[in-house]
């Protein structure tokens, strides 16, 4: 019994469904009559009431579009009217493409009726909601155009004239509007031109760049001018990089002027060989400091300047010779240094005196020169002491002991002075003497003493009074 209450709920149910559904049927096909009828004020109201309490969601949005289409015909009999005020109100509530096309229409006619009275205020407000509003409009290139002409011809005003070409040939470039608005921006464009000049005289280089490559985009000014001022710009670069010695960074900026600006390439070419001369002259200095990575990246950088640039294969030949004679000067004093610790003195030096021709090293002369003075300590060590004083500094110490001899004889007789003369004797460490001379009266004692290193012919005072000879 329970079972067969509900299946009657459930039929009883679909039943109302059906006719509650007929019933709105019924009324949108009453809207949508008026609509035929051309009573477009009367199916609004239907279709207001409609829609607000409509429950099939597929009806009430054909009634949605219906009043849309109610709105765009009323709109357009405003329009004859030249009821402008109530077609825009109309057109906005469509809220349709097609609505939005005559609204723009709309704005264009009052644009111009403004203008025509030069209300420029009025003017901007109607060309600016057409580009605001209904950007999608087939006018928007007609209504830049017109804008243009306004910001130029009656607001002075380049820098807005200047956007809107832009925007205007970013969206429609070619477009017969876009070519039309060219006379015009060619009216004042040369002097943005004159900006990025002045800028890039100012050292402000990015920033003169910004403007002139963003001019360049579009097909305005005198292009050439253009091409021009950016290789001048990159040109004065490069120079700076010249200057502070950033061949590799000067080259390519030259090239970039050229790139722009092809008919600098004769004299940019001049300048380029100057440069290769540059890179010689830069690589040679890494020589200099033994930094023959470096060297050869410059001689070789050369070759993109000037292919097999001879001077640059010169440079890099004698390098090539420079690194294998530093190699074996290396290998030659390291066998130098096994011969002198054999003792072999004579043979070390000759190792020594042939590295230091493949090397010009102090340390390799150095080397050659102990040698010598070890191989002289060898045959006769007390000879070759006395030999190192008596030369030391042109012979000032045996001078000034002489010369304080005479003092003495001021004072003394001759036979109350006794002298030693040079006395050599043994000292403490390997190749070291002491050389003596001794003055002597009845009243003071002179006693010079050095210690002389055989090996390096140093000379060392080991008293106050043979130091004081020595300054």
């Amino acid at each position: 019994m329970i079972k067969h209450s509900y299946a009657q709920l459930i039929i009883a149910s679909f039943l109302l469904l059906l006719v509650l559904s007929a019933c709105e049927q019924n009324r949108f096909n009453g809207a949508e009559v008026l609509y035929t009828q051309h009573r477009y004020a009367a199916a609004i109201e239907q279709l207001d009431v409609f829609i607000k309490a409509g429950n099939n969601g597929a009806l009430v949005t054909r009634a949605e579009l219906v009043r849309a289409s109610c709105y765009y015909e009323l709109g357009l009999a405003a329009v004859e009217k030249e009821n402008w005020a109530l077609a825009i109100r109309l057109f906005k509530l469509a809220n349709t493409e097609q609505a939005d096309l005559e609204l723009a229409k709309v704005y264009r006619t009052l644009a111009i009726n403004a203008l025509e009275i030069v209300d420029i205020p009025k003017t901007m407000t109607y060309l600016n909601l057409i580009i605001d509003e209904v950007s999608a409009s087939d006018l928007v290139p007609e209504i830049l155009l017109m804008r243009i002409k306004v910001e130029l011809e009656n607001l002075g005003d380049k820098t807005s004239a200047w956007n809107d070409y832009m925007m205007l040939y970013d969206r429609y470039p070619d477009n017969p509007y876009e070519i039309l608005a060219r006379p015009y921006v060619n009216r004042f464009i040369s002097l943005n031109i004159d900006e990025a000049v002045a800028m890039a005289l100012q050292k402000q280089y990015d920033q003169a760049f910004e403007l002139l490559f963003m001019i360049r985009r579009y097909p305005v000014g005198d292009q050439d001018r253009l091409d021009r001022e950016i290789s001048n710009i990159y040109q004065e670069l490069a120079e700076i990089q010249v200057q502070e010695q950033n061949y590799f960074e000067a080259n390519r900026l030259f090239l970039k002027a050229i790139q722009f600006y092809p008919g600098k390439k004769v004299s940019i070419d001049k300048r380029l060989r100057e440069i290769a001369y540059l890179y010689i002259d830069k690589g040679n200095d890494f020589v200099k400091v033994r930094d023959f990575d470096n060297a050869l990246l410059y001689y070789q950088k050369t070759f993109e300047i000037i292919p097999d640039f001879d001077l640059a294969n010169k440079a890099i030949a004698n390098l090539r010779t420079m690194q294998a004679n530093i190699k074996k000067a290396v290998d030659l004093a390291n066998e130098a240094l096994t011969m002198e610790t054999n003792r072999n003195y004579t043979a070390a030096r000759a190792l020594y005196q042939q590295a230091y021709q493949l090397d010009k090293l102090e340390v390799y002369s150095d080397g050659s020169i102990i040698m010598g003075n070890l191989i002289e300590a060898e045959k006769n060590p007390i000879a070759f002491t006395k030999t190192i004083v008596l030369d030391y500094n042109n012979g000032i110490l045996n001078r000034r002991i002489q010369s304080q001899k005479q003092e003495l004889l001021k004072k003394y007789n001759k036979g109350e002075i006794h002298e030693s003369g040079w006395k050599v004797m043994l000292s403490t460490g390997q190749y070291k003497y002491e050389a003596r001379y001794d003055l002597l009266t009845p009243a003071e004692n002179l006693y010079y003493v050095w210690q002389i290193n055989l090996r390096d012919r140093s000379v060392i005072p080991l008293n106050k009074l043979s130091d004081k000879i020595m300054q």
